[in-house]
C-alpha cells in the first residue's frame, strides 16, 4: 500500500479526523480480507470506483481467531488438570470390563 495523500474526513468513517488516500493492490486487500488462498480467489468481490470496502473486517476476523485460540488454550489447561484422573477412571472401566468378561467366560 502506498499513501498518496492525507485529508480530513470529519464525522465520516467512525468520526476520524485524518483520512488517507492510498494505492493498495488487490493482493494486499485479499491478504487483509483473508481471501489470499487460491481457493478463495473467486470469492473476493470485484470493487468499483466509489465503492466502500470495510478493510477493518480483516482485523475483526483476526480478533475472532485470537479469541478462539485463547479459548482453546484455556480449555486445554483445564483438561490437562483432569487428564490424569480421566485416565485413571478409564483404566478402572477397562479393568472392570475385563473382570466381567472373565466371569462370564467361566
Amino acid at each position: 500500500m502506498k499513501v498518496i495523500g492525507i485529508t480530513e474526513a470529519k464525522g465520516a468513517y467512525n468520526s476520524m479526523d485524518k483520512a488517507y488516500v492510498v494505492i493498495i493492490s488487490e493482493d494486499e486487500l485479499r491478504l487483509v480480507a483473508n481471501k489470499a488462498s487460491y481457493s478463495d480467489r473467486d470469492r473476493f468481490p470485484a470493487l468499483t470506483v466509489g465503492q466502500e470496502y470495510d478493510i477493518a473486517a480483516g482485523h475483526h476476523f483476526r480478533n475472532e481467531i485470537t479469541q478462539a485460540c485463547k479459548a482453546m488454550t484455556e480449555a486445554y489447561t483445564k483438561f490437562a488438570k483432569v487428564a490424569p484422573l480421566a485416565a485413571e477412571f478409564a483404566g478402572l472401566v477397562v479393568t472392570k470390563e475385563d473382570v466381567v468378561s472373565e466371569a462370564q467366560a467361566a
